[in-house]
């Protein structure tokens, strides 16, 4: 649309003069000749569509000025095109208040400039549509709103020359799908949010109004999810995806699959890893969606297949396995050193004999650690037991009575994993509390943490006496150790009945966590990865609050080392001993950072 107005025929005027002898340099309305065609013909709402990748342009008008008699004040103007303008006239030219109407019936009113629409209006076609906000030069240029009747959408944000940029939203029509974000030149571009009339949302970086960059994506009609890097609107790079499952009562297992790791053009392209809902890992190369190249996989029961892939299946033909027992468990470092495979056989079989003896009341107990905060009467699906749940887990059950920390309880899971390709990163970080546990794992940890507090033990010896070896110790802390805390549960009714307060001091306690729980994350990596058993001490930790001014000396201060030590023995018990001494070499997980 050009800048410069159209020129226009006078057919009459009615209105007030510059009666000013003195004043020279005016000019008449020109006679000249009407352009055939003008940009207020275009319909404005032809080009609004879903894409909304252009608008409509303004009308546009001009006038020049009277060479015998200058118009001045208040007129009224008519040509012979049929436009008409009323208002405010300023040494002959259409300058400050005024409206100027189509032939057609579309309408602008409000600032004019030497002849110029430029200032603060509202343009009106015939449909109905509407735009109310600043121009200059007759264009939509700054803030402004424009409904549009015929798609009932409406856009509330930046324009520039007559076209949607800078910020903005743009609500499409009454099915509440609308845009929010930053706009180029018509088209979504930046960062901004797409809530779609499906229910579908995405969130995150735009180019050219397809996505690209980083972003978020969920299907809610289908229960997926893509967080990850998008090139021409498809996943390309790096990204997470995930599909969840229909809800099950008493789950033992993820209820989602979920791929991490490399995309090209919207396939699985690269290496990743795939983690199945059954409990099945893969990890190593893809190709178009299918595991193509070197590549592990870790069944549901704990057996594991590494090899070449070729068009999602293995090239070699994968052992058979005769699945005598439900689960296979890595006994290293369970058994003497001179065990042989009938050992480990018998071992195996005992273990699983003491599972299937027990499996109601170990069902039980994960099932309920895994509803652990989801809210009742939801659909959100905790998808397996996390670190978080383990902690609570060995709390109720009295373990840190047993002389071990959660800390001690963490590596005794992992140890045997420091040279496992297909586990190595679970050693390498034993105390995440993002990792998930299926049913299988959690068997694993109770496993392994019965046999760091059991091994050996006349107790356990004793009481087990179908079991020998692991499956002693195995055997021993649950009956001794989960039965009876399960007993207590049940006896409860699993009922909370704690005070009216506590659980707004939660609800509290939870906010604050969920501002700075991330940054307190990475102050715990950053000071840990230094160090080989990954952990903070209560001494560093005294160090830190001490190096952010927050201790004082003095006993009348607001936080002295005596409170800090109170405050840290409530939430890790242990840390203060006899006659008033201080442990500080005392271990502090990721969670009990938080809480501090």
């Amino acid at each position: 649309m050009a800048q410069e107005l159209s020129r226009l025929i006078l057919h009459s005027y009615e209105g007030s003069y510059l009666d000013n002898p003195e004043f020279t340099g005016t000019e008449p309305l020109s006679t000249a000749a009407e352009p055939e065609t003008s940009d207020h013909d275009v319909d404005p709402t032809s080009t609004l569509t879903k894409t909304h990748s252009t608008l409509p342009e303004d009308p546009a008008i001009d006038l020049t000025r009277n060479i015998t008699r200058t118009f001045h004040g208040q007129g009224h103007a008519v040509f012979n095109s049929g436009h008409s303008y009323t208002g405010e006239f300023h040494q002959g030219f259409m300058h400050g208040k005024g409206a100027f109407v189509w032939a057609d019936g579309q309408r602008y009113e409000g600032d004019f400039e030497n002849n110029r629409i430029s200032g603060t209006g509202v343009y009106t076609w015939n449909g109905g549509s509407k735009y109310i906000g600043k121009v200059e030069n007759g264009l939509r240029n700054g803030r402004g709103t424009f409904d549009c009747c015929v798609t009932k959408s409406q856009y509330e944000g930046d324009w520039k020359e007559g076209k949607l940029s800078g910020f903005g939203r743009l609500v499409y029509n009454q099915d509440n799908s609308f845009y929010e974000g930053t706009w180029l030149s018509g088209q979504k571009h930046g960062t901004g949010t797409m809530h779609y009339e499906s229910g579908n949302v995405y969130v995150g970086e735009w180019s050219r109004n397809v996505k690209h960059g980083q972003g978020r994506m969920v299907w809610n009609n289908r229960g997926e999810e893509y967080t990850g890097h998008w090139e021409r609107g498809v996943p390309h790079g790096y990204g997470v995806y995930t599909w969840k499952l229909s809800h099950t009562k008493n789950h033992q297992l993820p209820m989602q699959n979920k791929y991490e790791g490399e995309w090209m053009n919207g396939k699985r392209h690269g290496h990743g890893v795939f983690m199945y809902a059954s409990g099945a890992r893969y990890e190593g190369e893809w190709k178009d969606n299918l595991k193509h190249g070197k590549g592990s996989c870790v069944f549901e029961n704990g057996r594991s297949f590494i090899g070449e892939f070729c068009n999602d299946r293995p090239v070699l033909e994968a052992p058979k396995f005769q699945n005598e027992y439900p689960f296979i468990f890595d006994l290293k470092g369970m058994l003497p050193a001179n065990a042989d495979a009938a050992m480990l056989e018998e071992a195996i079989k005992s273990i699983n004999t003491v599972i299937l003896r027990h499996t109601d009341d170990l069902r039980y107990i994960y099932s309920y650690y895994c509803q652990l905060g989801v809210e009742p009467g939801t659909n959100e699906d905790n998808h397996a037991i996390t670190r978080i749940h383990l902690w609570k887990f060995f709390d109720e059950c009295g373990l840190k009575e047993k002389g071990s920390s959660y800390v001690d309880l963490d590596r005794a899971y992992v140890e045997h994993l420091k040279d496992d390709p297909l586990f190595h990163h679970i050693y390498k970080n034993p105390h995440d509390v993002s990792h998930h546990f299926i049913f299988r794992d959690f068997l694993d940890v109770i496993l392994r943490v019965s046999h760091l507090l059991y091994n050996n033990k006349e107790n356990s010896n004793q009481t087990a006496l179908l079991e020998h070896g692991p499956a002693a110790s195995f055997s021993y802390m649950i009956k001794t150790d989960i039965l009876a805390a399960l007993a207590k549960k049940r006896a409860d009714n699993m009922e909370d009945t704690e005070p009216a307060a506590v659980p707004f001091q939660k609800t509290l306690l939870f906010e604050v966590e969920t501002l700075f729980s991330d940054r307190v994350y990475q102050l715990y990596t950053r000071l840990t990865k230094r160090f080989a058993r990954r952990t903070v001490t209560v001494r560093m930790l005294l160090h830190i609050m001490n190096d952010a001014n927050l201790i004082t000396t003095l006993s009348g201060g607001s936080l002295t080392i005596t409170d800090f030590i109170q405050i840290v023995e409530t939430h890790i018990p242990g840390v203060t001993g006899d006659l008033g001494s201080y442990n500080l070499e005392f271990e502090v997980r990721k969670s009990s950072q938080h809480r501090l």
